[in-house]
């Protein structure tokens, strides 16, 4: 399999107008220009297509359009943003796009204040007024679902409108991997996520079409409007056994006490691909990570290989687009947005 090449095309960093904090929800709209979340300043700032900072769309506060200490940022499509603020405000808020200017501004806002024992991840937009979610009941303790489900939990992928109310249940049941816990005394101690776990994961297609990747049956399996199953991709991807000197690379910053209870959960073999993205022409699968950064595999949609390349260990990928990939780089030096273009036709 031969080698792409990757070029950094636009790298978004420190400038008057925008210090990055902690970056961490990132949107590309299909003009070019881009939103990202801060934690570290809690707002949203807008960029135009070229990286140039345009505004800071939200700001920390307790006021509608403001944000809370903890939010999470999605697509709502049709230039439209939804914030959801977790923990004592339990908030919707909708920005749309300016048509005069093109900057996102405050439109509306829903308090939620009855209890649901579902949470509800948006995912995808399916409709003018629907959208794909993950919705797992949570009416259980973490610990007592992790009793039942050590390894794994099984999350549903619903339908529901901006407001996260479930319209139609169970379309699919996607596997997540638990993270390895530590529970003392009623409380719980997040120790990590092992590597090498099975993921499902879901992406929608420009056609209304969507995808779920299995990598249990190592092949992405298409569906249509109608949910109904509309093409299965097969990925012949040969067992690749997981090596002790990749297992202490994983565990190289994990304290030593709690280094067995993260390797009794990695498997003996690593799962066929980690994570997948699509485009309008490929599919770019995520199939390991080492001293040489992180492994991805260009395919074409059919599923036959095209050629390979590494992504720095830093770079968490965000969006693939036509011939190009947006990350947030966490580099001990501080977060950047990176825009990266792919030598392919």
């Amino acid at each position: 399999m031969g080698e792409i090449k990757v070029e950094l095309d636009i790298q978004i960093s420190e400038s008057s107008d925008f210090l990055p904090g902690s970056l961490r929800d990132f949107i590309v709209f299909s003009d070019g220009s881009m939103v990202v979340s801060d934690w570290g300043s809690n707002s949203i700032e807008q960029f135009d297509s070229m990286g140039n900072h345009v505004a800071t769309v939200a700001e920390r506060g307790r006021g509608p359009g403001e944000l809370s200490n903890f939010f999470l940022l999605f697509d709502g499509g049709n230039d439209t943003l939804i914030v959801r603020h977790r923990g004592m405000n339990q908030q919707i808020d909708l920005f749309t796009r300016n048509s005069e200017n093109n900057i996102f501004t405050h439109s509306s806002s829903m308090v939620i204040e009855e209890f649901s024992d579902r949470h509800v991840t948006l995912l995808e937009k399916r409709s003018a007024s629907e959208y794909y979610a993950l919705a797992p009941h949570v009416t259980r303790s973490f610990h007592e679902a992790s009793m039942e489900y050590p390894n794994y939990a099984y999350s549903p992928v619903v339908i529901a409108d901006e407001f996260e109310r479930v319209l139609q249940d169970s379309l699919h049941l996607l596997k997540i991997p638990n993270p390895v816990a530590k529970f003392d005394q009623g409380s719980m101690f997040v120790i990590g996520m092992p590597p090498y776990q099975s993921h499902d994961r879901f992406l929608l297609l420009n056609n209304g079409s969507y995808m779920i990747a299995w990598p249990d049956s190592s092949a992405i399996h298409v569906y249509d409007k109608t949910d109904k199953l509309e093409d299965v991709i097969n990925l012949h991807i040969k067992p690749r056994q997981v090596k002790e000197i990749e297992i202490e690379y994983y565990l190289r910053d994990i304290p030593v006490e709690y280094q067995n209870d993260l390797s009794e959960r990695i498997p003996k073999y690593k799962p066929p691909f980690l994570n997948f993205w699509v485009s309008n022409n490929h599919i770019l699968l995520y199939t390991d990570r080492s001293d040489k950064g992180t492994e991805m595999v260009l395919l074409n949609m059919k599923g036959d290989p095209i050629g390979k390349f590494y992504l720095s260990e830093n770079d968490e990928l965000k969006q693939f687009t036509g011939n190009y990939l947006y990350t947030i780089q966490r580099s001990p030096t501080g977060h950047t947005i990176q825009k990266y273009s792919l030598g392919i036709l």
